[in-house]
């Protein structure tokens, strides 16, 4: 029986662990997204401002 006990035991700690692996996945995702999106909205602004720049050129131009 003491041996049922030592593995439940043991399971519960394994399964603990499992959970606190998957929130801290879970947190890191987030993280990793917002920064993410935050990267991509800066390049699209970057981008944004060059085509500007290039079709004011361009209107200049004529």
């Amino acid at each position: 029986m003491e041996k049922d006990g030592v593995r439940g035991g043991r399971r519960e700690e394994e399964e603990y662990e499992v959970k606190e692996l998957e929130e801290e996945c879970k947190d890191k995702l987030e993280e990793f997204e917002e920064e993410w999106d935050e990267e991509l909205k800066e390049v699209l602004e970057e981008k944004l401002e060059e085509e500007r720049e290039e079709e004011l050129e361009e209107l200049e131009e004529e």
